[in-house]
């Protein structure tokens, strides 16, 4: 992600995209350590953590809505 503008950088840097793939290859490589590597882990369990609950969410509203027919 170094090859982006910074304005797009931020962006990118917000979305669990870069949680997924970045942080890992940044704290593997050693330019993440210490408290940087921390929060950048933070950072993913907060993805994951709101993740899992859209995911829940839209899947019980989705669920009252389908109907089975057969046997």
């Amino acid at each position: 992600m170094t090859f982006f503008p910074d304005k797009v950088v931020s962006v990118l840097n917000m979305l669990p995209f870069s949680a997924m793939q970045s942080t890992p290859l940044l704290i593997y490589s050693g330019n993440l350590e210490g408290k940087d590597a921390v929060m950048g882990i933070l950072f993913q369990a907060l993805w994951l953590i709101a993740l899992v609950v859209l995911g829940k969410t839209v899947m019980s509203i989705s669920l009252k809505r389908v109907v089975v027919q057969g046997g």
